[in-house]
């Protein structure tokens, strides 16, 4: 039985690479938005850094969206919502 190799480096298309944004290094006064992910207590761990956020760097939170399924990416529209009118968005996970 002979074996047979691939090259796991072979045969992909190529990516396009995308340039991180700049970071962030002063929050005073910026305008933020809230994306939650609709998974159990990510709207009050989100609600509380956006809070800390307000008392530490008087950041305004303008807006929360909730993703609609919170197993599945988030979609353009709510995606479109979140960006709108803000500086950034803050996101992550209550389970």
């Amino acid at each position: 039985m002979a074996l047979e190799f691939f090259d796991p480096t072979g045969g992909q298309p190529a990516v396009e690479q995308l340039k991180p944004a700049a970071r962030i290094t002063d929050f005073t006064g910026l305008t933020c938005s809230i994306l939650d992910n609709g998974k159990q207590n990510s709207d009050l761990l989100l609600s509380m850094v956006g809070e800390k956020f307000a008392r530490q760097f008087g950041v305004t939170v303008a807006q929360k969206v909730r993703k609609k399924v919170g197993s599945a990416p988030a979609k353009t529209a709510e995606l479109d919502e979140a960006v709108t009118g803000v500086d950034f968005v803050l996101v992550g996970t209550g389970d």
